[in-house]
């Protein structure tokens, strides 16, 4: 769903907070700092 996003990390690196943050703005849903960590 938002991999592709974030394929190229390590060009700009997205902490977990930021991937939380983006997922519930974009897509209204909560995403544990865990889950958020795996991507």
């Amino acid at each position: 769903m938002v991999i592709h996003r974030y394929s190229n990390a390590s060009k700009k690196p997205y902490p977990p907070n930021d991937i939380i943050d983006d997922i519930r703005r974009e897509f209204g849903i909560s995403l544990s700092y865990r889950k958020a960590l795996a991507v």
